[in-house]
């Protein structure tokens, strides 16, 4: 049983104020310094596997210390004492002190060492039956239950002395000569009578307690950690050390020489040993997020199996492939594989043979591995035969390729051409290119097969933020520090277009299947960029202090950014509004959404496990509306802000201005090709009929005509809106009167504005305002444009013979037109821009 540094709960910190993610759990965490405890369930003891086969509910604050018995396991908090059977939280007390010290089973009871006293709980109730309190001039520091000494417990302290004391009647039984250094450690051993002391000078003591004699010294160069005794073999006895340096030494008792030296955990202090009953299987657990079975085979000593994370705290994951696996790169200099359905395929990516060159070389493993990964970039699928991720180093002109299904790094080594310090990578969307980004502005495409250099690029002389390729490998969007975004035809080098921001760039994010550029900005604000329209698309304002790491869904509906401000926000791309806020304890580094969007993984700072929550939309329906947050209102204030300058269209058939503004075209193409001929004479009683009627008379051809026609005549027409327009209170319905005219009636109506005096002269530069002031109103746009086209069109000629006049009406109605054009051609890309990225979809 091992445990994790906290408990669970801290990461539900803000978990009411989310209602779209819950906790599920934290992979990556194997084991900490809190020593770990082996637990007998019956039958022969056998070691078959380091698999994962419970994790406990959420605690509620730190684990000090853990033991077990049977099916029950008992953990130790700051605050509590729980009582798991299993997985299954069974009963918690509240603790005397949160200065625990160690633990363990002893008969019925369960025994608490504290640095100022030693109490007795009853099991399985945790009700307090005894409890022994010490003098109080040392600090207790370790303790154990000698072999067949009823009801005694031998107690270390920290001035070096030893004391037995008798539980039942809380009576010191004897104390100890004092040893020369601190005791932090007691163990048995299975001769009777026999105490291992471990002191902090690092020497071992072998103590006879009954007989009070030190019988030898094992000496060390590093305070004793950990003792365990082997116990698989009679004719000779064996004792493991573990060291506060990470190293474990395994000493023959009889010849007390020794056996084997190893480094079990690098540079940090081992804080379990301990031999499996009956087993020559060594156990070992440190600081470094590993546990360890090491096996003894005759004079030989091997690893024979272990489960690790990284010893220092992930500082970028990503979901690869289709979400089984998380790429994590830790600050230990490790780039792992994590899965997601089993712990026991999470490996570490194989850098080579670095623990034999060490050996040989007699340096530090940890000074042969790479330099941290500060970036990284995949291409996922089942049938490549070459490497397919491409990794960014801190400090580094070079960038590494890595194998990942074989799970090592590649063959390829892909240096900057200016030798400047990579600052971001990524790959084309097809896998046979990796990109990568300088210190110095520079951009380079290699080959990933063969790992020649193929394209150098330029740019301003400011650090490359993040990389993108879209789909078609046409061209690389490059965003660089400063806010400069370019854009690069990858084939050619030539750059298609420049883009500056406003402010800053921190974080960017690229979606290539449909061309959209996330960026997060140094005033905290998230910006979308439409790479086809060349403009930005959405703005998400929200976060209070500086973004983090910013990510598309995999479908593109969500953007997911995390901040400094201990919050994870997922933003609606389609609305831009923001859906869910997330608060966590601490800092998240770095997030990642899974492919089929089940699951959010975030990195945490300075924790080494990677933690996991479900998306609850994927399993029941979430009212986003309820979402209550300080920043909606921001959020709202920036939608209104869209709103203003949205352009209404009328409700009239798009044939009448489409009609009207080809007016000139539909009358030339319907010109009849021959003259109209005269009517043919009708019957006498039809023309006696017609003649009845005394309002029809022949002409010298023989058609008929109207002698009072009563159908609208040019007179007419005129008087009906320039009537309106020489009105104060009908210039307002002179549009609505034109708009309820057909296409050609409305031409002759404008042409009958014929300017014979000052008064027609005025008429029409009214004409001109009113569509000025609808276009300016956005209202029936396109039938206001279509009229002003229509009108200078039909009086060309009198603008140009009256220019003074018509001037200032003329170029009041170009700036507006500029203006309202300018808001409607934006609106234009935004659609083209999510048409292209829901049909990418």
């Amino acid at each position: 049983m091992t445990t994790d540094e906290a408990g669970a709960k801290r990461f539900h910190g803000g978990s009411e104020t989310t209602k779209l993610y819950s906790y599920f759990r934290a992979v990556g965490r194997v084991a900490d310094g809190i020593p770990a405890s082996v637990n007998y369930m019956g039958g022969v003891p056998y070691a078959e596997s380091l698999n994962v086969t419970f994790s406990s509910s959420e605690l509620d604050s730190k684990i000090l210390r853990l033991c077990g018995k049977d099916e029950y396991t008992y953990v130790l908090t700051e605050n509590n004492i729980h009582l798991f059977n299993r997985a299954r939280l069974q009963h918690s007390v509240s603790l005397e002190s949160c200065n625990v010290v160690a633990s363990f089973v002893l008969g019925g009871c369960l025994a608490v060492l504290y640095t100022e006293r030693l109490s007795f709980y009853e099991l399985p109730s945790l009700a307090i039956q005894n409890s022994v309190d010490f003098d109080g001039t040392s600090e207790a520091t370790c303790f154990v239950h000698p072999a067949t000494y009823l009801n005694k417990v031998l107690v270390g302290f920290a001035d070096g002395h030893l004391e037995l004391w008798n539980t039942n009647s809380s009576k010191l039984v004897f104390s100890f000569p004092a040893f020369e250094s601190q005791v932090t450690l007691l163990c048995t051993a299975p001769a009777l009578d026999v105490v291992a002391v471990g002191l902090k000078n690092g020497t071992v003591w072998l103590m006879d307690i009954r007989k009070n004699k030190r019988l030898f010294s094992l000496c060390h160069s590093a305070a004793i950690s950990g003792i365990a005794f082997r116990t698989d073999i009679n004719d000779e006895s064996q004792i493991a050390v573990g060291l506060e340096n990470g190293t474990v030494v395994l000493w023959d008792l009889e010849s007390r020489k020794i056996h084997s030296t190893w480094t079990a955990h690098e540079s940090v202090s081992v804080a379990t040993v301990q031999f499996i009953q009956s087993q020559p299987i060594l156990i070992t657990t440190g600081n470094d997020n590993a546990i360890r079975e090491w096996i003894i085979e005759g004079a030989d000593l091997r690893m024979l199996r272990s489960r690790s994370g990284h010893s220092k705290p992930s500082k970028l994951v990503r979901f690869y492939s289709d979400g089984e696996a998380i790429l994590s790169a830790g600050g230990d200099k490790s780039f792992r594989s994590i899965s997601m359905i089993k712990d026991s395929q999470s490996v570490e990516m194989s850098q080579g043979s670095i623990e034999s060159i060490s050996r040989r070389a007699q340096v530090s493993a940890e000074d042969l591995k790479l330099d941290p990964i500060i970036g990284f970039d995949f291409f996922s699928t089942s049938d490549l035969k070459w490497d397919n991720v491409v990794t960014a180093h801190e400090k580094s002109p070079i960038a590494r390729t890595w194998r990942a299904d074989h799970r090592k790094l590649g063959s390829h080594e892909l240096r900057s051409a200016d030798n400047s310090s990579i600052t971001s990578v990524t790959m084309s969307s097809c896998g046979n290119f990796a990109i990568i980004g300088t210190l110095t502005g520079c951009v380079d495409v290699f080959n990933v097969q063969s790992g020649q250099h193929r394209k150098h690029f330029t740019g301003p002389s400011f650090p490359v933020i993040g990389l993108g390729v879209d789909a078609a490998n046409q061209y690389i969007v490059q965003v660089y520090s400063d806010g400069t975004i370019n854009c690069t035809e990858l084939c050619n080098g030539r750059t298609k277009f420049s883009f500056k921001l406003e402010h800053t760039v921190s974080k960017v994010s690229f979606c290539s299947e449909a061309e959209l550029l996330m960026v997060a900005l140094s005033n905290h604000e998230i910006q979308i960029f439409d790479v086809l329209g060349r403009t930005i698309v959405r703005r998400f304002v929200g976060h209070s202090l500086q973004i983090t790491d910013v990510v598309f869904s995999q479908d593109g509906r969500w953007v997911i950014s995390a901040s400094e401000d201990l919050s994870i926000r997922t933003w609606d791309m389609a609305t831009g509004l923001q859906l869910d806020v997330h608060e966590l304890p601490s800092v998240p580094v770095s997030i990642s959404l899974s492919p089929k969007l089940d699951f959010l993984a975030v990195a945490l700072e300075g924790d080494v496990a990677v933690h996991i929550w479900t998306n609850v939309s994927m399993y029941k329906p979430v009212v986003f509306q309820q979402f209550q947050n300080h920043s909606l209102s921001a959020i709202e204030s920036v939608v209104d802000e869209a709103l203003l300058g949205l352009v209404n269209l009328s409700l009239e058939p798009r044939s009448k201005s489409v009609n009207l503004f080809h007016l000139d075209s539909i009358k030339a193409r319907n010109k009849p090709v021959l003259p109209p001929k005269a009517t043919e004479r009708v019957p006498f009683f039809l023309d006696a009929l017609l003649g009845s009627s005394g309002n029809q008379k022949r002409d010298a051809s023989g058609a008929k005509k109207n002698e009072t026609d009563d159908s609208p005549s040019g007179n007419h027409l005129e008087l009906c809106l320039a009537g309106l327009l020489r009105s104060e209170k009908g210039q307002d319905q002179a549009f609505d009167y034109l708009k309820s005219l057909g296409p050609s009636t409305i031409d002759l109506e404008i042409q009958s504005l014929v300017a014979n005096s000052s008064v027609e002269l005025d008429s029409i530069l009214k004409l001109i305002r009113v569509i000025t002031q609808k276009i300016e109103q956005r209202a029936d746009y396109e039938l206001a444009v279509t009229f002003l086209n229509t009108v200078l069109k039909a009086h060309a000629h009198l603008i140009s013979s009256y220019p003074s006049e018509f001037h200032s009406a003329l170029q009041n109605a170009r700036d507006t037109l500029r203006s309202t054009w300018s808001n409607l051609e934006t609106l234009f890309h935004e659609s083209l821009c999510l048409t292209q990225f829901a049909r990418g979809n």
